[in-house]
């Protein structure tokens, strides 16, 4: 009996013993890093979605990850460029795999610097092992270009939309401003000019941090070229395109938006939005009619004046001194003699005829010298014709009668 229970006693001492040999002295952590983007390159340049790898070196095996997002710096839960996780990618579980690729759905309204965390949790490898878990905090800038623009369309007309959409002008470039832009530097002509716009529409961008949208401009057979910008908050801009080169014109719109340091650091969309639009070529009003002409021409700064609700501008005409008072009122011609056609120029004395078309010729006018000596000649016959007459009348008068008085 005695000897049984020592056997006993041995065999249950040495159980123990073997026991506490096979437990382990402490599961190593699970291992996890972010890869894109990550502590080397801590910059998001594109939307999609934070990766990363987890492991777990004791091979229990991955449990479940969960991850939060938050801005780098306060901010309002209600502000508009705060960030969060889409709904289904807060906790992740895994079954067991010792290893595994993680990819977290964000949404990042903004721009900025933000803050993501991933905690890993394993399963135990033995009755005898703890849950392990570990922790990755990656603090990295989101530098994501906005959207392209989309719906651009353009549109060629005579008069502008009501102007309320503030527009920065930029100058076009020199070789540009003879086809393109009005010619600021012409000589004024005899010619009105009829408004010629581009109305360029398109569809606002959803980022809240959008500063602007920039506007380039391809003339026919020409390169691209900014030739202005429109504030965010308005989709359209009005190109002046009076007086330029008829043509195909292209227009392409981009969106710009705050980049992740300030507002000085922006970020511009990769790809923008292309439109074209003819244009007819420089138009001059002549009345109630336009004339159209493709050739380039350009537009003097004279004054604005307004034609059938139009606004066109205007140079002052240039007019031939004919030597008349062109603001005397001669009043209506008479009526045709009865006989006469209409338009038909009564016969007269040639010499009438030659002496109005002397008149009327500027080209020869006669000379200065020459008329003293007719004036002079008309008054030596005026006096010869006179002094003719005077003794005519004094040879038809009767002979004197001798009257003697006797005294």
């Amino acid at each position: 009996m005695t000897s049984t229970r020592r056997w006993a006693t041995l065999v249950g001492a040495l159980t123990l013993v073997l026991a506490l040999t096979a437990m382990p002295a402490g599961a190593a952590p699970p291992e996890v890093r972010w890869t894109s983007p990550s502590q080397t390159d801590p910059v998001l340049r594109e939307r999609g979605p934070l990766r990363g790898e987890a492991s777990d070196p004791d091979g229990g095996g991955i449990e479940t990850i969960t991850f939060t997002l938050e801005p780098d710096q306060a901010m309002e839960p209600d502000d508009p460029c705060r960030p969060s996780i889409q709904d289904g990618d807060q906790v992740q579980t895994y079954a067991g795999s010792p290893a595994v690729s993680f990819a977290v759905r964000v949404n990042l309204p903004c721009n900025g610097t933000f803050v993501a965390t991933a905690v890993v949790r394993t399963r135990p490898a033995s009755a005898f092992d703890e849950q392990n878990q570990a922790t990755a905090v990656l603090r990295f800038d989101a530098a994501v270009p906005p959207l392209p623009v989309s719906g651009l369309r353009g549109k060629a007309g005579s008069e502008p939309p009501p102007d309320d959409a503030p527009q920065e002008q930029v100058p076009p470039p020199p070789s540009e401003v003879d086809e393109v832009a009005p010619d600021d530097g012409a000589d004024d002509g005899d010619e009105d000019l009829v408004p010629q716009v581009v109305t360029l529409v398109w569809d606002p961008n959803p980022e809240p941090d959008l500063l602007r949208y920039e506007v380039h401009r391809a003339a026919p057979e020409r390169p691209f070229w900014p030739i202005g910008s429109v504030e965010a908050g308005y989709t359209r801009y009005v190109d002046d395109l009076t007086g330029a080169k008829g043509g195909s014109y292209r227009y392409r719109v981009f969106s710009v938006r705050e980049g992740p340091g300030s507002a000085t650091e922006v970020v511009v969309a990769d790809e923008p939005a292309e439109t074209a639009v003819d244009v007819p070529g420089r138009r001059i009003a002549t009345g109630d009619e336009t004339t159209t002409t493709t050739q380039a021409g350009s537009a003097s700064p004279s004054r604005q004046t307004t034609r059938s609700g139009a606004s066109v501008r205007r140079s002052p005409l240039t007019t031939r001194d004919t030597g008349f008072e062109p603001t005397l009122d001669f009043g209506e011609l008479p009526a045709p003699a009865p006989g006469e056609a209409e338009g038909e120029q009564p016969q007269g004395d040639p010499g009438d005829d030659a002496a109005i078309a002397r008149f009327d010729d500027d080209d020869d006018p006669m000379p200065l010298d020459l008329l003293a000596p007719v004036a002079g000649s008309l008054v030596l016959l005026m006096g010869a014709i006179h002094l003719r007459h005077l003794a005519k009348r004094a040879s038809e008068s009767p002979d004197p009668v001798d009257v003697v008085v006797e005294g």
